[in-house]
């Protein structure tokens, strides 16, 4: 299991009108462990990623993610492949951002 970072190193907006648990069924199927959080929120988590869904639109998807540039990847393929508009960034442990992406580029 990749040691999880101590703070949020990933945040990223998607602008869908899919519903949250749309969004987080995306995930378990992709084997990620899915929980319901609050009243309509979502934790997704895996052996290395823990992010929260909520929000609105735009949607929030944030949280702790191993090896953040190439686990983003993943992340991001999985939003890819039902075609969500997203953008957002990926931040090192000093809080300095390391990759800004947008399905837009």
């Amino acid at each position: 299991m990749s040691t999880l970072p101590e703070a949020s190193n990933f945040f990223a907006c998607l602008n869908t009108t899919a519903a949250k648990k749309d969004i987080a069924d995306w995930f378990g199927t992709q084997g990620w462990l899915v929980r319901k959080v609050g009243f309509d929120d979502f934790e997704l988590r895996c052996s290395w990623a823990e992010l929260a869904l909520e929000g609105e639109i735009p949607r929030l998807l944030h949280g702790l993610v191993a090896d953040i540039v190439s686990n983003s990847v993943v992340i991001l393929s999985v939003l890819d492949a039902h075609h969500v508009v997203y953008y957002g960034e990926c931040e090192d442990e000093d809080h300095q951002i390391i990759n800004s992406f947008s399905s837009l580029n």
